[in-house]
């Protein structure tokens, strides 16, 4: 006999299990549509730029991993029984992950970097009701993109599932000029940090590049948006409107060498 509060827990579990699957899926998925990213520029994924994009969405999916299992922990213990394929599933996820412990021939700190850029883009805050200026074809799916990316975050990707409309919206008009509206939205509406943004401050340029990174992630996780397209041009992004500050610092490693 199945009691009612042990139907509920094995229904929250099986949830967070079905969860973890779609995440691992989802990673496959995108790894495997790294050709919809053909005849985009190669050289950009030899570029430090991209190495640090690769790694920052690499971080970022080991949390969401991270959480996930610990989710799935806590529903074996309420339950008071064994947890049913979580770990396996945690094994073939983190798998997927990668290595971000550095890029082979450099000695670009990948792992610090990127630590202090997910602490800063966690810091940062966002104007959530700034409306959007209206100057070409793609507007609609900006400022669609835009708000879901400011207010579901994470569940940006399950947010487009359940609208068709807008997943044809973004597979036809998915280009770098689109990603570029996009994300230079999101960092316009940064908050700025307490004494404003002077063409010199280091902690504006330090969350413009962060929420860069960010946007990068949060876009390449969605399911109609091929991951290596996505990191691409976000590197192409970080090289147009960022990178020529990083250098002035003297480099990646100087330019997050504290955190603010």
């Amino acid at each position: 006999m199945v009691t009612r509060g042990s139907s509920v827990t094995d229904s929250v579990t099986n949830t967070i299990i079905r969860s973890t699957i779609n995440l691992c899926v989802s990673a496959g998925q995108m790894e495997s549509w790294g050709n919809g990213g053909a005849g985009l520029d190669k050289s950009m994924e030899e570029s430090e730029e991209y190495r640090l994009l690769e790694a920052y969405c690499d971080r970022r999916r080991q949390q969401r991993f991270r959480i996930m299992h610990e989710g799935l922990q806590d529903h074996a213990r309420f339950s008071g029984k064994p947890m049913r394929h979580g770990q396996p599933i945690i094994q073939i996820g983190m798998g997927m992950v990668g290595n971000t412990s550095g890029v082979p021939g450099s000695t670009l700190p990948v792992h610090r970097i990127t630590a202090h850029l997910v602490q800063i883009a966690d810091s940062a805050l966002l104007h959530e009701d700034d409306d959007l200026e209206s100057d070409g074809t793609d507007d609609d799916v900006v400022k669609e993109l835009v708000e879901l990316l400011k207010k579901h975050g994470d569940e940006l990707d399950e947010k487009i599932k359940k609208d068709k409309t807008l997943q044809q919206k973004i597979q036809k008009s998915l280009s770098y000029g689109l990603f570029e509206k996009v994300t230079t939205a999101i960092l316009e509406s940064l908050v700025a940090p307490r004494g404003g943004c002077a063409p010199a401050a280091v902690p504006c340029y330090k969350q413009q590049i962060a929420w860069a990174c960010e946007v990068t992630h949060r876009l390449s996780a969605v399911d109609c948006i091929p991951r290596r397209r996505a990191l691409v041009f976000g590197t192409q992004y970080i090289q147009q409107h960022l990178s020529a500050w990083v250098q002035q610092q003297g480099g990646w490693d100087s330019a997050f060498e504290d955190v603010d």
